[in-house]
């Protein structure tokens, strides 16, 4: 006979589980001896360290807040020639791209011009992009309405009748 290891309960030599708790018998178990419990260690109090046992390595020091940097700046001229820009496509056919290229360069080149230069070169640049190209759209469509004329007149104003 050998006890459980788990129950201390007395089980067959050749028994693979216990009876009473159903644990595996370990194959090293020790036949007729009994179980002993191990009682757990006692849990010593938590006490916070005494002044004399901080190390002194490690003395506390305020760090200073990093400094909050100013909120950027945007070129207010670039932003002009970004609504402009798309007014020009929106509402002002003409006047809006004229006045989107126009303020986009003047952005730009007072932005380059800068030891700290705004923010906004890139508002500048898109302004500029919709103003030329909506001023490239109307010279294609003026192109095109003088040519259409002119061909009229050739031929007798057959075209538009």
């Amino acid at each position: 006979m050998m006890r459980c290891t788990h129950c201390d309960d007395q089980m067959p030599a050749d028994a693979e589980f216990c009876i009473e708790c159903g644990m595996r018998a370990p194959a090293y178990s020790s036949a007729g001896a009994s179980t002993r419990r191990i009682p757990a260690p006692a849990q010593a109090e938590r006490r916070p360290p005494s002044a004399e046992h901080m190390p002194s390595a490690y003395p506390l020091q305020a760090y200073p807040l990093p400094a909050a940097s100013p909120p950027a700046q945007t070129n207010i001229v670039a932003l002009i020639s970004l609504i402009f820009g798309i007014l020009g496509w929106v509402g002002l056919p003409l006047f809006g791209a004229i006045i989107a290229v126009i303020a986009g360069h003047y952005a730009r080149r007072t932005s380059h011009n800068r030891q700290h230069p705004a923010g906004g070169d890139q508002q500048a640049m898109i302004g500029l992009i919709l103003g030329y190209a909506h001023l490239a759209l109307l010279l294609a469509l003026a192109v095109a309405y003088v040519l259409a004329h002119s061909m009229s007149f050739m031929y007798g104003g057959a075209l538009f009748k």
